[in-house]
């Protein structure tokens, strides 16, 4: 059994996921001790995977990013509050080290990855400030451009979530009108040969008629 395989077992306890969440360097952990609500260094274990991620071998990388993906999913409460604390350092890494990877494969499954945490209803004040930046936006927009049609498609659901909160930032409001005539042209055509994907031809209908249907100027809504 290799090491990743040891820690994802371990990692289905609560309390391992909690110690490997809050390390921090030189400190000795006692979950009673632990203070949820204090900023990370940036140090600690958790940290490492976007290392080891994005320089590893295929196969280190592979296997790290499943564990990180462990870490990020199995126990939701104790994840949300965490990416709640340290949103800005953590997706400000996530974005940098891994959507914007030279790795297909690692900028794949991170795309992915990051679709699952902004629709789990655990996130959703996670997902609210990831959408409501507008240079989070425009790194989705170049997502639908890239060379690889999956890494299209993973976007598209990233972005989907931008046009549908019906709650947009000025800032995503301003980048979608100013690009609605160019998102008009792009969408319907956009990955047309996935016919037999009913559920993603709707999505893309809905996406195509709420950019129509926004207002001209950007408008103040009760979260903006």
């Amino acid at each position: 059994m290799s090491c990743g395989s040891i820690l994802r077992e371990a990692l289905k306890n609560e309390e391992i996921a909690i110690i490997v969440l809050y390390d921090e360097p030189g400190i000795k952990l006692r979950i009673d001790l632990i203070n949820d609500k204090e900023l990370a260094s940036g140090e600690g274990v958790l940290w490492q995977f976007f290392a080891w991620i994005h320089h590893g071998s295929f196969e280190v990388n592979t296997d790290a990013f499943t564990t990180f993906r462990e870490i990020l999913t199995r126990h939701k409460g104790i994840v949300s509050n965490f990416l709640g604390i340290n949103y800005d350092r953590f997706f400000s890494k996530y974005n940098a080290t891994l959507i914007m990877s030279p790795s297909y494969v690692t900028k794949r499954q991170s795309i992915k990855l990051l679709g699952e945490i902004l629709l789990d209803r655990a996130n959703y004040n996670v997902m609210m400030a990831y959408v409501a930046d507008g240079d989070n936006l425009k790194l989705c927009m170049k997502l639908l451009r890239n060379d690889s049609k999956m890494v299209q498609y993973e976007g598209f659901h990233v972005f989907k979530v931008f046009v549908a909160n019906p709650n947009k930032s000025i800032a995503v409001q301003k980048i979608l009108i100013l690009n609605r005539d160019k998102l008009l042209a792009f969408l319907p055509p956009f990955l047309a040969e996935r016919t037999d994907d009913e559920q993603f031809q709707d999505e893309k209908s809905f996406l195509v008629h709420s950019i129509r249907n926004m207002p001209a100027t950007a408008v103040e809504t009760v979260s903006s």
